[in-house]
């Protein structure tokens, strides 16, 4: 996978991730799940971005990219 790849696939995963946990703010069945990515949310930018990519980059290494 070149470097480009890489970048794209992350930029790829970074949005859904986003994107989930804004749908989950909201549309959450559980109440615990509902007020976790609340939280996350209500964090802003600073907490969102770092723990999207703690994610993205243990799917990386468990992918072994």
């Amino acid at each position: 996978m070149t470097l480009d790849e890489k970048e794209l696939l992350h930029t790829i995963i970074h949005e859904e991730l986003e994107a989930r946990i804004i749908k989950r703010a909201y549309n959450a069945e559980s109440e615990e799940y509902r007020k976790k990515f609340m939280k996350l949310l209500q964090g802003g930018d600073e907490k969102v971005h770092p723990y999207i990519d703690k994610v993205v980059n243990r799917y990386f290494r468990l992918r072994g990219l």
